[in-house]
């Protein structure tokens, strides 16, 4: 690996693993920015200040997919001038003037804090259930299966992905929120929906889903995507994130999946900030595969380098719910908008 460059200072203090807020940072991102996961830890780890609109990696306008942000360009905000004055004043050795945090809310605007993710946030579980229920109330038991076929992946369609274009002309793989509807008719899709929001919902933080699922492949991937529905029935999706079956228990810990036993993933979902109006439902979509965003599993327990299309093997896939197989993603909600610096 190459060694990090930059000013000897900054990179001597790293190395000595200072305090975070010890070093002069600015990180800029973007909720649909394929290296958002990146940024945040950076930044976690750190300090400094953090900016993050809703964006893509190339793209600063305020248009993110079919979602037009009001105010939500980096032109808007003047992105460059504070970049320009952090570094003058990080020169002229003065503290910096701006705030440690600033976000875009999707659906509410920029919005300053002073960490990442905010302090007086309520980390709520929201349950998998039968009949696709998605509730805050643990359901019975039970489980919902489906089909995965590596030869018929489920198509990208938006999200925090570094691509153009789509099968035959579209634009389905350019990164953004992209309305969902198209994969309706798909059989290999698990989705898990609230009922109608009574009141409005910020989401603003990490993202994660418990799963408990079973595979009758030798390896398989299970993904996760946070959906907005609309009332006209729009679904835009929000974030996602994959898990390849033999590396749940991490990258260096690669173990064999037991066809047909019950395992825990825990996939990282990345991070938003968003507000799901009244009237919206928030929904969790579960399957096996979102090409060509992240690559095929082709379920045979090879190694990727090894692998043709030869060796694609169909999978039973099996998710559990309720106890003592509580599958659930964990929002990040703000609890409310009395005292949000707007």
């Amino acid at each position: 690996m190459a060694r990090p460059r930059g000013r000897p200072g900054v990179l001597a203090r790293h190395q000595l693993r200072v305090p975070p807020g010890d070093l002069p940072t600015l990180h800029v991102g973007g909720w649909f920015d394929l290296f958002l996961r990146g940024t945040l830890a950076n930044f976690t780890a750190m300090g400094g200040h953090l900016v993050v609109g809703p964006w893509s990696h190339a793209d600063q306008s305020g248009v993110a997919g079919e979602v037009l942000h009001p105010g939500g360009s980096a032109q808007a905000i003047g992105l460059e001038q504070q970049q320009l004055r952090f570094l003058r004043e990080q020169a002229d050795e003065v503290p910096s003037s701006l705030p440690p945090v600033r976000l875009y809310v999707m659906g509410a605007g920029w919005r300053t804090e002073q960490e990442w993710p905010p302090a007086r946030t309520d980390w709520q579980t929201w349950y998998f259930g039968p009949g696709g229920t998605l509730s805050r109330e643990l359901p019975e038991a039970g489980s919902a299966e489906y089909v995965h076929d590596p030869h018929d992946p489920v198509p990208t369609i938006g999200g925090a992905i570094l691509m153009a274009g789509g099968p035959d002309g579209g634009l389905s793989w350019q990164p953004g929120q992209r309305d969902q509807r198209p994969l309706d008719g798909r059989t290999d899709i698990l989705r898990f929906t609230s009922p109608a929001l009574t009141e409005d919902v910020e989401v603003t933080g990490p993202l994660t889903v418990v799963l408990h699922a079973s595979t009758s492949a030798a390896d398989t991937d299970f993904t996760a995507k946070l959906v907005d529905v609309h009332p006209d029935g729009r679904a835009l999706n929000v974030a996602d994130g994959v898990v390849r079956a033999r590396y749940r228990s991490g990258m260096d810990s690669p173990g064999p999946v037991v066809p047909g036993e019950v395992h825990e993933y825990v996939i990282d979902v990345g991070a938003t900030s968003l507000v799901f109006r009244a009237g919206h439902r928030i929904r969790v979509d579960i399957a096996s595969s979102n090409f060509p965003c992240f690559d095929r599993n082709s379920g045979s327990g090879k190694p990727a380098g090894a692998v043709t299309e030869a060796d694609f093997v169909r999978a039973t896939q099996r998710v559990f719910f309720g106890p003592p197989h509580p599958s659930a993603i964990r929002l990040p909600v703000i609890p409310s908008p009395a005292g949000r610096n707007q």
